[in-house]
């Protein structure tokens, strides 16, 4: 919960494209796609596998951007990319 008041307060304070901006510089483009397949439901094997990455990797670069986010799982991450659009585009 305190993940979606703290992306309400910054949209309220910036519109919706300065904000993901913001969110997005946040991130290394690895993440960004880590986090787009994070929210399409695949497990980190299958992110692994997609991405050429070890289940290691992607676990490290999932707790890069939990610390990051400010999240605590990967359902709360996919609830602020769908929210946020944040990796939308996924680059793989």
């Amino acid at each position: 919960m305190a993940i979606i008041n703290w992306l309400s307060t910054a949209d309220e304070r910036m519109t919706s494209d300065e904000s993901r901006e913001n969110l997005q510089a946040q991130f290394s483009v690895r993440e960004q796609e880590i986090m787009a397949l994070v929210a399409t439901g695949l497990s980190n094997k299958e992110i692994g596998r997609q991405l050429g990455l070890s289940d290691g990797t992607v676990k490290l670069h999932l707790y890069k951007v939990y610390q990051k986010a400010g999240v605590a799982n990967r359902t709360a991450l996919a609830a602020m990319v769908h929210r946020n659009r944040i990796a939308a585009e996924n680059r793989c």
